[in-house]
């Protein structure tokens, strides 16, 4: 059975109080690891992870695992109470799926899972590769990392999986490849994508769109639609409803009577605005009730 053997003192006191620290840690391969291959592993050299890498329930270690590809960089989830064994076990599962197949791309590669009894606990660990760190700020990433983690995602849709829990500490950044991580949340799914995206265009709605976790990453994460809705003088409008800059001024409120002249140029550069995401999104500036978008074909890209 293969083994995982942890050579070295953990990083702090205290991590397993029954295990005597002098002594090597050997975790057992789990018997659901479907897809990974019978080696001998060992690790050293660990150390606590970064604080992004740390915001979880479990354990986040950085070390080196060497086996049958030599001494690699890698990371080591643990579970040390035995109170989220079962969430570490989901993530199993997903590689376990087609979506496995996504490892060293989309996925980090995964080591195995391996288990100990220490005392009356089972101490569970995921060993996977290191890919970098959590990306800092989705919206200021490059162009062409945002449209490859948008690929990702729907890659990992294509294989029947959401991730279920897309935000930036679960989004890492490896050497400027996105790489998706804790998929405890992961979900069977069937993908429906019923637009292309258009950069600048205003936000369709969800049921327009198709799949809400894609939607989602696109409107909150990735700040690629405009909103459907404008302020403009303390007051809300929906920008389908908007014809002329006029339509932004006719009822503002008394107080901004003295500024009316500002204003008034103020709403014309919005319209202009408006026109150009309604050129985007429904290929002209005249937007009738109900019109549909011009745009609806098959794809996830950014255009």
């Amino acid at each position: 059975m293969t083994t995982l053997t942890i050579n070295c003192r953990f990083p702090h006191d205290g991590v397993l109080e029954r295990h005597d620290p002098d002594q090597p840690l050997i975790l057992r391969r789990h018997p659901h690891n479907q897809r990974i291959s019978n080696a001998e592993l060992t690790v050293d050299n660990l150390t606590l992870a970064s604080k992004k890498r740390r915001r979880t329930q479990s354990l986040v270690l950085r070390g080196t695992v060497t086996g049958p590809l030599g001494t690699v960089d890698s990371i080591l989830k643990l579970d040390l109470t035995g109170e989220h064994r079962e969430a570490m076990l989901k993530g199993l599962e997903v590689y376990n799926s087609k979506a496995g197949s996504l490892q060293s791309d989309v996925l980090p590669l995964l080591y195995g899972c391996f288990e100990a009894e220490v005392g009356s606990t089972v101490v569970t660990c995921l060993a996977m590769e290191y890919c970098g760190e959590p990306v800092k700020d989705l919206l200021s990433a490059p162009h062409s990392f945002r449209q490859d983690l948008l690929l990702a995602v729907l890659d990992f849709h294509k294989l029947g999986k959401t991730h279920g829990d897309l935000y930036e500490d679960n989004i890492l950044d490896c050497d400027g490849h996105p790489v998706l991580i804790d998929l405890k949340f992961a979900e069977d799914h069937k993908c429906v994508i019923n637009m292309k995206i258009v950069t600048g265009a205003i936000a369709p709605t969800v049921e327009e769109y198709g799949c809400p976790e894609l939607y989602e990453l696109i409107l909150e994460q990735l700040g690629v639609w405009k909103s459907a809705t404008i302020g403009f003088c303390s007051q809300m409008f929906r920008k389908d409803g908007i014809t002329c800059p006029e339509d932004l001024t006719k009822n503002m409120p008394a107080h901004f009577n003295e500024e009316r002249q500002e204003i008034e140029k103020q709403a014309i550069l919005v319209f202009e605005e408006i026109l150009e995401e309604r050129r985007l999104t429904y290929g002209t500036e005249q937007v009738l009730p109900g019109q549909r978008r011009v745009d609806y074909v098959r794809g996830a890209h950014i255009a």
